[in-house]
Parts: C-alpha cells; sequence; structure tokens
C-alpha cells in the first residue's frame, strides 16, 4: 500500500499567516500538497486546511490573511468593551469574507476532493447533554452533505473572548489545538480512514512559539487569568488561561505523534522573535517575514523538512 499522507495545521489566529507562508516556500521548493490524503486543523488552521483541500494554493492563504486581517479583527462599533463583558470582536465580517471571498456557493465537507478533520467544541451536546469536543469530518458523505465549509470553519474557530459561539460551538482549540492526535487517530479509525499505523505519514505545522511565561509565583482569581493579567506583557499574554489552553499545550500530542509514529512523523514550529497575539493583525507581514528567514536562519531544519517530505 501506498503511504497515507496527513497534514495537520494548528490554531493561532493571525499567526496562521506563517503556517501558510512556510506552506508556499515548501511548496515551490518541494511541491506535496497535491499527494496528501487527510487535512486537518484547528481554528485558523481550519482555514488553511479547509482551503488546501478546496484546491487553493498556499500562496493564496497568504493572500487571505494580508487582505482580510485588519477586517477580520475590527473592534465591534464602539471599540473594545473595557470589562470584558463582550467578545473583543463580531464574527458577521468574517463569514461575510468566507461567503464573497473564499468559498462562494456554500460547498459543503462532501464536495472537498480530500478528506478533511476539523476539531471544534460544543457548548451542548444533545446525545450527552453536556459540552463536548466535536469533530467534523468527509468521511461519511451523508453526513458531510450538511456541512457547510463556512460553518464548519466559523464554528472551530470561534475563540472565546475573541468571538462569539457560532451555532452553539466554540474554538476547537479548547479540544485541540494541535490536531495531529486527532487526525492519526481519524485516519486508524476503521469506520473512517481505515489505515494501518505503518502506512501513515504525518507531517504537523504549528503557528510559532509565542515566549510566553508567568515568571513568579502568583495568586490571581477569574478576572486576572481571564480577563487581564497584571504582569508586563511579554512575558504573560493578557489572557493567560486562554493562552495556556490554546499555546500552552500544543506540544502534547506532538510528543504523543513522535512516540507513536517515530521516523513517520515530522514537526515545524518555529520560535517566534516577540510575543504575537492571535488578535495581532498588525504583525502579520512581520510573521511572514519571519516564515521568509527561517530557511537561511535555520538551514539544517529546512533542508531536514524538505528531505523528509521527498522521502
Amino acid at each position: 500500500m501506498k503511504p497515507y499522507r496527513i497534514l495537520t495545521c494548528d490554531g493561532g489566529g493571525v499567526r496562521g499567516a506563517l503556517t501558510a507562508q512556510l506552506l508556499a516556500m515548501l511548496e515551490e521548493e518541494a511541491p506535496f500538497i497535491n499527494q496528501i490524503d487527510l487535512f486537518a486543523g484547528t481554528s485558523t488552521g481550519s482555514f488553511i486546511a479547509l482551503g488546501l483541500a478546496s484546491g487553493f494554493k498556499p500562496k493564496d492563504l497568504v493572500g487571505f490573511y494580508q487582505l482580510h486581517g485588519k477586517e477580520i479583527f475590527t473592534p465591534y462599533p464602539g471599540g473594545i468593551d473595557p470589562l470584558s463583558l463582550r467578545p473583543k470582536y463580531d464574527n458577521v465580517i468574517l463569514k461575510q469574507i468566507m461567503e464573497k471571498k473564499v468559498f462562494p456557493g456554500n460547498p459543503t465537507l462532501a464536495d472537498l476532493p480530500k478528506k478533511v478533520v476539523v476539531p471544534s467544541f460544543q457548548l451542548k451536546n444533545p446525545e450527552k447533554g453536556c459540552w463536548a469536543p466535536a469533530y467534523f469530518d468527509n468521511f461519511d458523505s451523508t453526513v458531510a452533505k450538511e456541512l457547510s465549509l463556512i460553518d464548519v470553519a466559523l464554528r472551530s474557530g470561534a475563540a472565546p473572548i475573541y468571538f462569539p459561539s457560532y451555532q452553539g460551538y466554540v474554538d476547537g482549540g479548547i479540544a485541540s489545538n494541535n490536531p495531529s492526535m486527532i487526525a492519526l487517530a481519524r485516519a486508524l479509525d476503521e469506520g473512517k480512514g481505515n489505515q494501518n499505523l505503518s502506512d501513515l505519514r504525518l507531517l504537523s505545522f504549528g503557528t510559532g512559539v509565542n515566549k510566553d511565561a508567568i515568571p513568579e509565583d502568583i495568586a490571581w482569581g477569574a478576572a486576572e487569568w481571564v480577563v487581564l493579567s497584571p504582569l508586563p506583557d511579554p512575558p504573560t499574554p493578557r489572557h493567560p488561561l486562554f493562552s495556556i489552553i490554546s499555546d500552552g499545550i500544543v506540544d502534547v500530542p506532538h510528543y504523543q505523534c513522535q512516540q507513536i509514529m517515530k521516523k513517520n512523523y515530522h514537526r515545524l514550529n518555529p520560535i517566534l522573535g516577540e510575543s504575537v497575539a492571535l488578535d495581532d493583525w498588525q504583525k502579520i507581514p512581520l510573521l511572514i517575514e519571519i516564515a521568509q528567514r527561517f530557511p537561511k536562519e535555520n538551514p539544517a531544519e529546512w533542508e531536514s523538512l524538505k528531505e523528509w517530505i521527498s522521502t
């Protein structure tokens, strides 16, 4: 059997521009996107995964961040709520961009020529009667016909604090901001991918490592953990608890995949020179520049990645 190739993309808001630029550069030097069997992405990574599975080129996705980053992160009329009693941003503009510029005609998961899996988190699962992780894929064509790409992306990208929930779902980063293990499980599932572990090859992309930290013992309550950290930013992000949930645990599935898949797994997640919040659209050019500099500043790692892809 030929290898079953998986590409996964982490969540991270505007930091998806880094992922998209790295993919665009790799695609020029070692084309591989057309060989991918399963795309997986969380939050901003879901936009990348769904876009690539639809036939977009990575460079098109770079353009998406450049053209629409500022629009997407436009505060509510009246500006940011100083008391944090509402989300920072509305999702209306994002949905309009998706409908008009990205997925016109409202295609569904069933329309995709490639397999995808996208994590989200359901605030009340009707069968369980409580909240629960949710995973959307197109292995079952009947179910996939009922899931529009726009709805799936918005369900996965509804980051708490930043956006309102969407159709009863919030950001997939609550469940698995690094979707590598979800993709691996879907590929192995007899009712889904039905693959053998030895046949799997998984390439994982992060959205860059923020050097976030809490450098001292703290005795915070809900306001400091969730609303606004009293410590300087950097190294402590403004919303520490959400940052820990989304960014702080991405190395857990990385370690798990390393141990399970060994040489058949590879991950790229560059360290960022400065902290980049998921809504900091002004740093999109910087993120693209960091990606462009990566091969020159890390030639051994870049060549190793290209060799792994080719092999």
